[in-house]
């Protein structure tokens, strides 16, 4: 919580204007004024209406010696919070321009102050550690960072008195593809070896199945291959990439996008469910391998009433026109809605399969692999790493 520090107290019309104010922003109005000539305290004042109110405040200045002026007075006001400094990075910037008369073309140029892009970074990480924060800015911050989560998958905060393992810190700077100009440093240092090998570049690639990474004398440890499972929902394809359609890699978090992802099996761009995405192709082989009867279970509903015929064939294996089917199990759950269960995944297997009755899917939802079922907490389009016991049911017959 906001606790502000000062040896003098509100006095004049700063009290009424701390209330008055502070009883504003808790009925939700949008809009307030406080006007004051210069001296009268104005800081002071909005400083209190932030210990009463104890809402995270963004103070806007129109200006950077503006901005750092009051950053330093919230600093000295509120020691024991975060207070944070916002402003462009730019100590220079020209841009791109063209004189007609004397046939001039003008390169953009500019000068990033390291520092200001530290405390920018700073004010960033304050918004997703904790909410007692003040961030000064000038107008740069109405300029949009991104979003937000990818944001934070790729960003690591080391702040005084935090407690993290250093293998915990190694993990995540590998798996934030951590390759801005320290790492560039590093490499050129020649400080960073791979399997032996001076790596020369940060898009060189090697031999994941047996990568051996030391940076700076310090070996990093490197997950192998990623596992991950999602929640796929309609209107997305299962590849890696489409031209004329959005892909089901197109919503794994950007930390994972260097590795060479793929998904295992493929459900049709109008069926829902469980989807697995890794970059493991042996894993991928034996999960879908029909020899290796790994069964899928999934939910469908039919514009017809299941039958018994539709049971008894099913059970024997359909004849498609290019296949004939594995053996498969139908669990009848409402006159046209039933459970399957099958060991394979050809080409929309299963609406060809209930086509052989005339029968049309309506819906298609996937909703266990193995003996994995889908996780309830797993919302429509998100995805998450498979933890250590889920991939051993996702193996089991």
């Amino acid at each position: 919580m906001f606790k502000l520090h000062s040896e003098y107290k509100p006095t004049g019309d700063q009290p009424q204007a701390i209330e008055y104010l502070s009883k504003g922003i808790k009925e939700g109005k949008k809009f307030q004024t406080l006007l004051g000539v210069t001296g009268s305290g104005k800081t002071f004042t909005m400083a209190n209406i932030i210990a009463k109110t104890q809402k995270p405040t963004l103070v806007l200045a129109h200006n950077k010696t503006l901005a750092g002026q009051l950053y330093s007075e919230f600093k000295e006001f509120f020691p024991e919070n975060r207070v944070e400094y916002f402003v462009s990075y730019y100590d220079y910037y020209q841009p791109e321009s063209y004189i007609a008369q004397s046939d001039t073309y003008i390169e953009k140029d500019a000068s990033i102050n390291d520092e200001i892009d530290k405390l920018r970074h700073s004010a960033t990480l304050s918004l997703f550690e904790t909410r007692d924060v003040i961030i000064v800015a000038s107008v740069s911050c109405i300029y949009g960072l991104g979003d937000p989560e990818d944001y934070q998958e790729m960003m690591l905060s080391l702040r005084p008195a935090m407690e993290k393992s250093r293998g915990e810190v190694r993990k995540k700077l590998v798996t934030m593809e951590y390759s801005r100009k320290e790492i560039k440093k590093l490499i050129a240092q020649g400080k960073i070896t791979a399997n032996g090998e001076k790596v020369l570049r940060p898009e060189q690639k090697f031999d994941m199945d047996c990568i051996n990474i030391v940076i700076d004398d310090k070996p990093i440890e490197v997950n192998r291959y990623v596992y991950l499972i999602m929640n796929k929902p309609k209107g997305y394809v299962s590849a890696t990439e489409d031209k004329n359609d959005k892909t089901v890699l197109d919503l794994v978090p950007s930390k994972y996008k260097m590795r060479n992802l793929f998904p295992v099996g493929r459900l049709d761009k109008d069926t829902t469910g469980m989807m697995i995405i890794s970059d493991d192709g042996e894993f991928a082989h034996n999960i879908l391998s029909p020899k290796k009867h790994i069964i899928k279970t999934y939910r469908v509903k039919i514009d017809i009433d299941i039958n018994e015929k539709m049971k008894e064939d099913f059970k024997r294996g359909i004849v498609l026109k290019d296949h004939v089917c594995c053996p498969a199990e139908i669990i009848v759950q409402d006159k046209n809605t039933a459970l399957i269960k099958i060991t394979e995944g050809k080409y929309h297997q299963i609406k060809r399969m209930f086509g052989c009755f005339g029968a049309k899917v309506v819906e298609l939802d996937r909703i266990s692999m193995g003996k994995l079922d889908m996780p309830v907490d797993l919302k429509m389009g998100e995805c998450r790493e498979l933890t250590e016991v889920e991939l051993q049911l996702l193996k089991l017959r």
